[in-house]
């Protein structure tokens, strides 16, 4: 009886009666349905589907993004990506714009918008067969690194599922890909930074093509540059013979306002190129550990752009010093100089690096191998004010004699004055070169005031590292007490 009692009865009871026991077994068996459904989905999948998972570092993956615009059929689910364009529109006297402006602005702003599709799985069809895309979102606890540039940077890979697909069946794709947003670059140059999270490069802007008539630098200087560029782009198959990396470096220094950065952009646009601006102070994300990768992850015909690399420099070395106190993982200044030509650097590389001052860049960074030329961007020079005045005013048809008579006003100035200020001067009677020629004396009294500013500044700077430095003497002198 008691037998029975174990085997039958209590089993019932615990089984019918108690829900808490219940629920569990529920739970149970339903945990295992979703593993079991789980399983069978996978190994069907591997079975009928060929799978192809794209992350977000890969080059690819922008370019099946707007391949995806254009093949996906969108409806409610949408991601908005804004490309940043350039202002060309035309204000009046009160810096309004007109209402056909208005309208032109408008539809340049809209050609400028794509909508992706969203989070979670899409359908379209491609040559032939069925595709199933699935877009992923990244950790919601993933730390951000810098400004977020799109509602798109949330997504962190492509999933496609095809069936019957074969490697050839993707390469076709992705060579469309690629051939697709290429087509819709050409007129354009693209500025790249890193996205929010510091992995990959992405397109911040895009302008109109700058021409190297636009830039004025002093005698042969612009030639001289261009000319070593395209040498060195014509020949990676000598550098391969002679087995050299094939990478080359570039340093423009000199005061500021002199056209650095201006001749960088009139290169890119020159050649057909792109432009990768690393800013090595402003994202935290950045350290030794993923500084060659994000650097051999640039898009391909691309110059790397450091702007105001002594100024990137103090702040690496202030991350160094703070994280030999933390002993966290941070960009070292080692950790830099292997990115750019260590054993993994990316080959065909070129790199351009401004500065205001050269002499507190250290030897390291601008050895031969790291940087191969240098090029001085100084003030203007008589010659170069005529040709900005000539070509400023060229739908003026002015006279080589009216460009001389204004070189000559601004030499008599007692300081030196860059080609910035002549532009911003220039702009004041951009309608009117008559004016600009018989009120030259304004950018002398302006000049003045601004070298004045300067000096103030230069002057509080100096002042503070003569406080940084008797602050690490008092330093010094207390650790050695």
């Amino acid at each position: 009886m008691i037998s029975s009692f174990f085997f039958e009865e209590l089993p019932k009871k615990l089984l019918f009666e108690n829900t808490i026991l219940q629920a569990m077994i529920l739970a149970s068996i339903t945990a295992l349905l979703i593993k079991a459904i789980v399983y069978a989905k996978n190994s069907l999948d591997e079975r009928l589907f060929t799978i192809l998972h794209i992350e977000r570092g890969d080059p690819a993956f922008h370019w099946i993004q707007s391949f995806l615009c254009k093949h996906c059929v969108l409806r409610s689910n949408l991601l908005v990506r804004t490309m940043d364009c350039d202002d060309e529109h035309d204000h009046d006297e009160d810096g309004d714009m007109s209402e056909s402006t208005i309208e032109g602005a408008c539809s340049k702003i809209a050609s400028n918008v794509e909508f992706l599709p969203g989070l979670g799985s899409h359908h379209f069809h491609y040559k032939g067969k069925n595709v199933w895309v699935t877009l992923h979102q990244r950790d919601k606890g993933a730390e951000v690194g810098g400004r977020s540039r799109g509602s798109d940077s949330i997504l962190k890979s492509i999933t496609f599922r095809v069936p019957g697909g074969t490697t050839e069946w993707f390469r076709e794709l992705i060579a469309e890909a690629y051939g697709h947003i290429e087509h819709k670059r050409r007129s354009k140059t693209h500025m790249y930074m890193l996205d929010q999270w510091g992995e990959s490069w992405e397109v911040v802007s895009a302008r109109a093509k700058r021409s190297m008539d636009t830039v004025h630098l002093d005698g042969t200087q612009s030639e001289d540059i261009m000319s070593d560029i395209r040498r060195f782009l014509n020949s990676r198959e000598f550098f391969a013979k002679h087995g050299i990396p094939y990478r080359r470096g570039y340093l423009l220094y000199g005061p500021p306002g002199c056209g650095k950065s201006s001749f960088v952009i009139s290169v890119a646009g020159e050649l057909g190129l792109n432009i990768c601006i690393l800013s090595l102070s402003s994202n935290k994300k950045l350290s030794d550990d993923n500084l060659a990768s994000i650097l051999n992850s640039a898009p391909s015909r691309s110059i790397l752009l450091l702007e105001d690399i002594d100024c990137s420099f103090g702040e690496i070395r202030k991350k160094e010093k703070k994280s030999s106190e933390d002993s966290d993982s941070s960009l070292t200044f080692g950790g830099l100089l292997n990115a750019l030509d260590g054993a993994c650097a990316q080959e065909g590389r070129i790199v351009f690096m401004t500065t205001n001052h050269a002499d507190r860049l250290d030897a390291a960074l601008i050895r031969p191998g790291r940087v191969d030329k240098m090029f001085r961007f100084g003030n203007a020079t008589s010659l170069m004010m005529q040709k900005f005045f000539l070509s400023f005013f060229a739908e003026y048809r002015v006279t080589e004699k009216q460009a001389k008579e204004f070189s000559n006003e601004l030499v008599l100035l007692d300081n030196p004055i860059s080609m910035a200020q002549i532009q911003v001067y220039l702009l004041e009677y951009r309608d009117d070169p008559v004016a600009a020629l018989r009120n030259v004396r304004e950018i002398k009294n302006w000049n003045h005031a601004q070298i004045a500013q300067e000096k103030d500044v230069d002057k509080e700077e100096n002042e503070c590292e003569e406080v940084e430095v008797g602050i690490h003497k008092t330093e010094s002198s207390c650790s050695t007490a």
